[in-house]
């Protein structure tokens, strides 16, 4: 047990857990911080403001000269514009039925984006996201040692234990422990599930070579770049219309040099992911339909790792299920405070009571 006590103190003091937690608990509120900021956003869908839609996407060239358009995710109910990726890492809200430019901003000027690097890319890219997964895996290691160290106490595990009565180190341990063990399912869940979209690409190979029968089906169509027009956004968004119409049209990928093909993702009626994982692949040139994928067709395990993301970034479950995610982010922001504290609390009353026996030995003479 002194191996895995060592294992779990380290564990706790060298991760970026108190951080990550806390941006991660104040992003659940990133839509009610969009509403606040543009109050225009949570306007209801107008019935048939989609008849606009064609002529507002016609024009976005126009009205944002300066950089090309990457991707553009059409209006849903509680954020009703269009929000538009920019080449130039820009975004823009664009108003759903007038085309005005309601806002744009790039990464470092808004609260929220700012966050969203920090919890998922700690400020560092590419390299900072695997360090995050792997500081998601330390995490679970965190967790998981201390619910081995707290089993053989677990009949003197008391709730009140959370609050910690005196600020001492045994207080602040008590209070760690106690809400490790509270909230240690949750944790799992919301940090595993954080961990699967780090590291989506194998993990999703795994799971999907354990439990279904076949490879998932994966958007692979490509279109060669001309320097031609392409077919009228009327023509484009009815053919997509068509296709999978049960299913709303989230966003669109527009064509690049490297791949010229039109991809959009729709959300069918049984998804959970906010933003779908069916797609529509196009030709834009010609306007004829490459590629289609429901996701609700999709075997077993592909359609359990589409659930990761939900569950992580509490987009299903209702006011439940956020409280619940809320508190988590929450409990693990104080079960790192608590462990930094009650550590730090040991070694300074251990540095004191050193510094208080030197002081009262006596001084040997050097002659002797």
């Amino acid at each position: 047990m002194t191996g895995l006590r060592w294992l779990h103190r380290w564990l706790g003091l060298s991760v970026s857990l108190i951080a990550i937690a806390f941006s991660g608990g104040i992003l659940i509120f990133h839509d009610a911080a969009l509403h606040y900021t543009w109050p225009d956003l949570s306007q209801p869908i107008r019935p048939g403001q989609e008849h606009a839609y064609p002529t507002i996407l016609t024009a976005l060239h126009h009205r944002i000269p300066d950089a090309s358009i990457r991707q553009i995710r059409f209006p849903v109910q509680g954020k009703n514009a269009f929000q538009v990726w920019l080449s130039d890492d820009s975004e823009a809200f664009v108003h759903p039925i007038s085309g005005d430019i309601i806002a744009r901003w790039t990464w470092d000027e808004s609260l929220m984006d700012i966050l969203f690097e920090l919890h998922v890319h700690l400020f560092g890219g590419e390299v900072g996201e695997q360090i995050n997964g792997i500081v998601g895996i330390l995490v679970i290691g965190f967790v998981l040692s201390g619910l081995i160290l707290w089993w053989p106490r677990r009949k003197k595990w008391r709730l009140r234990s959370i609050a910690p009565q005196h600020a001492s180190s045994l207080h602040f341990m008590r209070s760690h422990s106690a809400l490790g063990v509270l909230f240690s399912a949750s944790i799992l869940v919301i940090v595993a599930t954080g961990i699967t979209m780090v590291f989506n690409q194998p993990l999703v190979t795994a799971i999907t070579s354990l439990l279904d029968s076949q490879a998932p089906t994966v958007p692979t169509a490509t279109v060669e770049f001309v320097d031609q027009p392409t077919q009228s956004w009327a023509t484009i968004l009815n053919t997509v219309a068509n296709v999978l119409p049960e299913g709303q049209v989230i966003s669109v990928r527009l064509p690049s040099k490297d791949n010229a093909v039109m991809s959009f993702r729709k959300r069918m009626p049984e998804e959970w992911h906010p933003n779908g994982r069916s797609f529509v692949l196009l030709n834009p040139y010609t306007g004829k339909v490459l590629q289609t994928i429901d996701a609700e067709q999709q075997e077993f395990g592909m359609r359990i790792t589409q659930k990761f993301y939900p569950l992580h970034a509490s987009k299903i479950g209702g006011i439940p299920y956020t409280l619940l995610s809320v508190g988590t982010s929450g409990a693990l922001v104080i079960i790192g405070l608590f462990g930094l504290m009650s550590y730090g609390s040991r070694t300074f009353f251990q540095s004191k009571h050193q510094t208080s026996v030197s002081k009262s030995t006596p001084i040997v003479d050097q002659k002797y």
